[in-house]
């Protein structure tokens, strides 16, 4: 009996563990992206979760992730050892996200100020704030 009631603590603590070990991958998505206008280009500045802090970018559809912006047609394994990425499109003002891997950003719009300083924060499930 008491090789089965180890047995049970065994089963309930190796359960524990990867429930907890889970959620903290979970956790490790985690990002917060300030997106405004800066001189006619999209400025994103990764506040939290990212290797990068500050990108200005021309392109009008482009991927990114932790580390910066990522080509997924020629990069499967960098997608694959990515903690997030996600599809950005910017049409004049409107910027569309979409969840590639990590987050929970699906077809998610907003349109952005051209006032300097007024941006859009954007984590890892969504808008957070307009300001």
């Amino acid at each position: 009996m008491k090789v089965v009631k180890v047995s049970k603590v065994l089963t309930v603590l190796f359960v524990f563990s990867v429930i907890t070990y889970s959620n903290g991958q979970e956790m490790d998505n985690d990002f917060k992206m300030k997106f405004s206008i800066d001189r006619g280009e999209l400025a994103i500045e990764c506040k939290n979760g990212c290797s990068w802090t500050d990108l200005w970018v021309k392109e009008k559809s482009f991927y990114l992730n932790e580390n910066g912006m990522i080509n997924i047609e020629n990069n499967s394994e960098g997608v694959a050892n990515s903690k997030f990425v996600i599809k950005v499109i910017r049409k004049g003002k409107k910027v569309t996200l979409n969840n590639i891997k990590g987050t929970e950003l699906n077809n998610l719009e907003f349109k952005l100020s051209k006032q300097r300083g007024e941006f859009t924060l954007v984590d890892n499930n969504g808008l957070v704030n307009v300001d």
